[in-house]
């Protein structure tokens, strides 16, 4: 039980057991985010190569309105998500791994770009994803 204060920086210890009393310890830094302005955090698709459908998963420092844009590395967009108002902390978005007409695409390297947008601004990151049958 913990019932002090945490301020940033500090290295918070978590220990569990499981139903076998097996334990296991994680340790957790603390960070604070300037209540200013909108942050895209821990962007990650995952499977990654996917072969039938993957998630996207990040964190955002407030609501926001996300987006997230397929491309080919040629730079032809192949399919959109959103925008989505979601809001502050840990979300998913699961994509199909189709195009905007429904087809499955090829295998292959393609471009993502997502975007959240507020009141307090809009941040863009792009990142790699493969499929692979």
């Amino acid at each position: 039980l913990f019932n002090g204060e945490l301020h940033d920086g500090d290295i918070l210890r978590i220990q569990a057991w499981d139903n076998a009393n097996n334990p296991t310890t994680a340790r957790l830094k603390i960070f604070k985010i300037a209540s200013s302005g909108l942050k895209l955090m821990n962007v990650v698709n995952f499977p990654n190569p996917f072969r039938i459908s993957t998630d996207f998963t990040f964190e955002l420092s407030g609501p926001a309105d996300v987006t997230i844009d397929i491309y080919t590395l040629k730079g032809r967009k192949v399919h959109s998500i959103g925008p989505r108002l979601l809001s502050a902390g840990f979300n998913t978005i699961t994509w199909s791994g189709r195009d905007a007409y429904g087809q499955n695409l090829a295998n292959g390297v393609y471009l993502y770009r997502i975007k959240a947008q507020n009141e307090t601004g809009s941040i863009t990151r792009i990142e790699k994803l493969a499929k692979h049958e």
